[in-house]
């Protein structure tokens, strides 16, 4: 979900605030007395300016742990992620009716949610998640699905899926850290 907002909120990286500042999450205010001005809601905001992107992910994670309107979430599993996104916008993280659709499909569309079940397996934790079990949760989830796939040609056969190792991350203290 973090990655997803990260990627949304900076525009994938391209943001002025995500260039100049290494804010890749729209974060006001200052971090360690740094920061620059933007325009925003008001004109000449103050938004943190980090060393670097690093420090800005570590400081959304620490706000969203540090702030009780966001409480609930961490009730969540942290593979949840659909309970995740729809909590985030109800708690009013953001202004947008589509929020939680939005990071959904960010998620989906890049394959987000198998970072989950890495950090999940390497702490040996087990998924607490519901399942989904009424049938609008089905059809809701079945639509969102529907609206990330891609339709395949019928002229090009199917190629099968080659299975990639997942990535890992350089340093993985740093990310335990932050979950802890």
């Amino acid at each position: 979900v973090t990655l997803a907002q990260g990627i949304i909120e900076s525009a994938e990286g391209k943001s002025m605030l995500s260039r100049t500042a290494n804010n890749h999450f729209g974060v006001k205010g200052e971090f360690n007395g740094a920061y620059v001005r933007a325009d925003d809601d008001k004109p000449n905001e103050k938004f943190c300016q980090y060393a670097s992107v690093a420090d800005s992910y570590e400081h959304h994670s620490l706000f969203l742990k540090g702030n009780s309107r966001y409480s609930a979430l961490f009730k969540l599993s942290p593979d949840d992620y659909v309970g995740w996104t729809n909590g985030l916008q109800k708690a009013g993280y953001a202004t947008s009716k589509s929020y939680a659709q939005s990071l959904r499909s960010v998620i989906k569309s890049n394959g987000l949610d198998k970072y989950d079940k890495m950090v999940m397996q390497e702490q040996g934790w087990q998924s607490t998640k519901s399942q989904t079990t009424t049938l609008s949760e089905l059809a809701s989830n079945s639509q969102e699905a529907a609206s990330v796939q891609k339709p395949e040609s019928k002229e090009q056969p199917k190629q099968e899926e080659q299975k990639q190792e997942p990535v890992q991350p350089k340093d993985k203290d740093y990310f335990n850290t932050i979950l802890a």
